[in-house]
C-alpha cells in the first residue's frame, strides 16, 4: 500500500511552450496574411501619474489650443526687458558697483593712466622706446585706480613702487 503524498508536485520552471504560427507555403500567401493584419505601432507608455498632492494649475485649467495660446500671449506681452534682466553681477564687477558704472571708472582710469605714462616718458623715468614697460605700467596703474578689491590694489601699488621708487617702497605702509 503506498501512503498519499501531501506535496505539491513538482512545477517545470521552463515558461509554458506556445503553439507555433502557421508557417506560410507560399511567398503568394505570406503577403497575403501579411497585408490582411498590417501591423499596428506599439502603445504609447502610460503617462506617468500625477501627484495627488498637485494643484491644479492654470495650465490645467485651458483646455483647448486656442485657450492657451492666448494665455501665452498675454505672458509674453507682461514680459518687460528690465524684469527680465538679471540681477547679479558680472564677473569682475567689484562689489557695490554695476557693471556699466564700474567699466566707465575703469576706461577714466585708463585715460589718467596714459597721461601720467606720456608725462613720466616727457621726464625721462620710463624710457621712449619701451613700449612693453609703459603698456605695463598703464596696465598697473589703471588698476590701482580702478574700483575693486583693496588687496588687489595695494599689490599692484606695492609693485609699482618697487620697480619705479625702491627706496620707498618698503616704508610705503601698503
Amino acid at each position: 500500500m503506498t501512503t498519499p503524498s501531501f506535496a505539491r508536485p513538482k512545477r517545470s520552471r521552463k515558461p509554458p511552450r506556445t503553439p507555433r504560427p502557421e508557417r506560410p507555403e507560399t511567398v503568394a500567401s505570406f503577403i497575403e496574411k501579411a497585408l490582411a493584419a498590417p501591423m499596428a505601432p506599439p502603445p504609447p507608455p502610460a503617462a506617468k501619474p500625477r501627484s495627488p498632492n498637485r494643484k491644479a494649475g492654470i495650465w490645467d485649467k485651458l483646455k483647448t489650443p486656442e485657450e492657451r495660446s492666448a494665455y501665452a500671449k498675454e505672458l509674453a506681452s507682461r514680459r518687460d526687458p528690465k524684469n527680465m534682466a538679471r540681477k547679479g553681477r558680472f564677473h569682475g564687477t567689484p562689489v557695490g558697483w554695476d557693471h556699466r558704472s564700474a567699466a566707465v571708472a575703469k576706461t577714466a582710469a585708463r585715460l589718467e593712466a596714459d597721461a601720467l605714462v606720456s608725462t613720466l616718458q616727457a621726464r625721462g623715468v620710463i624710457a621712449p622706446d619701451d613700449t612693453e614697460g609703459a603698456e605695463a605700467t598703464i596696465e598697473a596703474l589703471t588698476i590701482v585706480r580702478s574700483p575693486g578689491g583693496m588687496s588687489k590694489r595695494k599689490k599692484w601699488a606695492k609693485r609699482l613702487l618697487t620697480h619705479y621708487h625702491p627706496e620707498l617702497a618698503g616704508n610705503a605702509g601698503l
